[in-house]
């Protein structure tokens, strides 16, 4: 199976186009967070940003009331790294661009992606 490695560092830009060409990584991504190093989480991503994929949080129901941070991977904590992206919308917004769209335009889906982080709705292409 094709997959994209954990901790790795990728441009969105080749996150994004590896995705489009390979449902295989596109379905690996599912279940992955992405991560970057940009504290600002008001700041939108863009084609350039430096995105890392690791492990999602693994929090005891129990203990839903405590930070999330603490539950992150030693890589992520160690590199200060953020959390700005959930592997399951990025495949939800990738499906719903491909849905609309014949050929890949990566600023294009990448507003989709801003706009779904920004409002939890899909732009409409």
């Amino acid at each position: 199976m094709k997959y994209l490695e954990k901790q790795k560092p990728y441009t969105l830009k080749e996150i994004i186009k590896l995705s489009y060409d390979s449902e295989e990584i596109e379905q690996s991504l599912e279940n992955l967070w992405f991560f970057n190093s940009n504290e600002d989480n008001d700041d939108e991503l863009n084609l350039d940003s430096i995105v890392y994929l690791d492990e999602p949080l693994n929090i005891p129901i129990e203990k839903d009331d405590i930070e999330h941070e603490d539950f992150f991977s030693d890589f992520v904590k160690k590199n200060n790294l953020w959390n700005c992206y959930y592997g399951d919308q990025f495949v939800d917004v990738l499906s719903h661009y491909k849905n609309n769209n014949n050929k890949l335009d990566s600023k294009l889906l990448l507003k989709g992606l801003n706009y779904y982080a920004e409002v939890d709705d899909f732009y409409d292409y």
